[in-house]
């Protein structure tokens, strides 16, 4: 049973090369946050980078979660990888088409391929009896959990594109990278969380760090930043939207800032709305926002 294997999961019957190349693309998106906090410091000055210790801690302790869970038992994982894969196999167009059940031949011959691969995974893994209401849907040969094929594009397009390369490699390698890639996007998260409290207490360098102290040291979210899923890439897009919206109220207008404040604002719409629904909700801070600003300038 690949549960005795431990924290060497995403290596179970993957070849040297394959294993090998998995560890330096995880390596390397756990130190691009080291990586490009240092140049964010270098070009945009220490207080806007903030500490680095908060995102390391974030990074080991999801690692953690993300190697110590076993496979599949992240929620609703097992649906949100078949999403990944068909878009890794088929591209977009096929996802979208498998969703509304308005398949082509190659479409259901792509469905079906995905869905016995992650069947078969599930079941080899022998985590099905941890896995809530699976046992049901993997006697009927289906993916356990509901369709995750209706959700927008992007974050599964990102990870189609990671995993990409290891298209030949067994399924656990590519979860792996794609629960990596999640741990990335929560760091990110945390910076944010951090550059938002620096600004709204610039003269209280204590109270300024609480907000990316309780978001790196919040079990549940580093638990579940380590996961494949598009909440990752959600909750990093909201968090950016958010620190925009602060800087646009509270730091003073330049000539330029309000054309790049704007822009800056409309790209992370788009791309909230093409990652999940749920961040639609956080839109409506935008008019707030635009009402404080204009208060704060007369």
């Amino acid at each position: 049973m690949i549960l005795g294997v431990g924290f060497f999961w995403p290596f179970h019957d993957s070849n040297a090369a394959q294993g090998g190349g998995a560890m330096f693309v995880i390596l390397l998106l756990l130190s691009s946050v080291p990586a490009l906090w240092y140049l964010l410091r270098q070009r945009a000055g220490k207080r806007v980078a903030g500490p680095l210790w908060a995102l390391l801690f974030f990074e080991f302790v999801a690692s953690f979660y993300a190697l110590a869970v076993p496979p599949w038992q992240m929620p609703d994982e097992p649906q949100h990888m078949a999403h990944v894969e068909i878009q890794r196999r088929a591209g977009t167009a096929a996802a979208q088409r498998i969703a509304v059940n308005r398949l082509n031949p190659n479409d259901r011959v792509v469905n079906s391929s995905v869905e016995a691969d992650v069947v078969a995974s599930v079941r080899e893994t022998n985590t099905v009896k941890l896995l809530p209401g699976a046992r049901p849907a993997l006697d009927q040969h289906h993916v356990p959990g509901p369709s995750e094929l209706l959700h927008p594009p992007l974050y599964y397009q990102v990870a189609a594109t990671l995993t990409s390369p290891f298209g030949s490699a067994p399924l656990l390698v590519r979860l792996a990278l794609v629960r990596v890639l999640g741990i990335v996007f929560g760091a990110w998260t945390v910076w944010a969380c951090g550059a938002v409290g620096r600004l709204l207490w610039p003269t209280r360098a204590r109270m300024a760090e609480v907000p990316m102290a309780l978001a790196a040291g919040l079990p549940t979210f580093a638990v579940f930043a380590g996961a494949a899923n598009s909440d990752t890439l959600a909750n990093l897009l909201g968090a950016l939207l958010v620190l925009v919206l602060v800087v646009a109220v509270v730091q003073r207008p330049t000539l330029r800032r309000p054309v790049l404040l704007g822009s800056a604002v409309v790209a992370l719409v788009v791309l909230g709305v093409l990652t999940k629904r749920t961040v639609v909700p956080l839109f409506f801070v935008i008019p707030v926002a635009a009402l404080l600003r204009t208060g704060r300038r007369r």
